[in-house]
């Protein structure tokens, strides 16, 4: 079941481009140390395919680009597929059990990771990327997040989605007993770089009781590095 309706992806997509865009300037600074030649780049849960287009663009000079993708709903999928047919785009799966082995040079994930377990991620992971490749996965801070623990019954309830609060420190733990050189940092070490806009709550899908509610949230967003070792 989608998360959003159409402008819902409308509004969802302003709010993440500062993320989108903070994760792709990490891969640019990254880009003397991964494969000079074509890079097979992998975005994992890329939605309707809005950060695959931008780091795509000219705006970046990044190597060849061949675009991937796994998303599981339909409707993103099909919106991706129209989205990123002038992206050079390859090839868009369902979930990552489909994607083929020891592939891709860069993946890139932005807000995917408290839907699954670690140790099965970091498992498919390493299985699937390239040697001198590496993983860039956004994530917020959720264990500490107020906002966040009672957005996850509203997940179950409305989506029946089951979600997990996954620890920082456990995710760097287990990246690095999985075979990955692991960095990591906040996403916006200056602060969040945009403003805010408020839209009502609907059905306790994006509700804030405060302020500093809404201002933890967006500073708690950190960004982690896996590079198979």
């Amino acid at each position: 079941m989608a998360f959003f309706d159409s402008e819902g992806d409308r509004r969802m997509q302003r709010q993440n481009e500062p993320a989108w865009r903070a994760l792709i300037q990490a891969v640019a600074d990254a880009k003397q140390s991964l494969p000079r030649h074509e890079w097979n780049v992998l975005d994992w849960g890329c939605h309707t395919g809005g950060l695959l287009s931008l780091l795509s663009s000219r705006e970046y000079s990044f190597p060849h680009l061949t675009l991937f993708g796994v998303e599981p709903d339909e409707k993103a999928r099909l919106d991706a597929e129209g989205r990123l047919r002038s992206h050079n785009l390859k090839m868009l799966w369902s979930d990552l059990e489909s994607t083929p082995d020891m592939f891709f040079n860069v993946v890139v994930s932005h807000e995917v990771l408290y839907l699954v377990e670690l140790d099965w991620f970091f498992k498919k992971l390493r299985s699937k990327m390239l040697k001198g490749g590496a993983a860039f996965v956004a994530l917020g801070s959720h264990t500490g997040n107020s906002a966040w623990m009672r957005w996850r019954e509203v997940l179950r309830e409305r989506y029946g989605h089951i979600s997990y609060a996954h620890d920082p420190w456990e995710i760097v733990e287990k990246g690095h007993k999985a075979g990955f050189t692991v960095g990591y940092r906040e996403l916006w070490p200056a602060g969040y770089p945009d403003t805010n806009w408020y839209s009502p709550p609907q059905d306790g899908w994006g509700e804030f009781t405060s302020m500093e509610e809404v201002l933890a949230f967006r500073r708690a967003k950190l960004l982690f590095q896996f590079w198979p070792r």
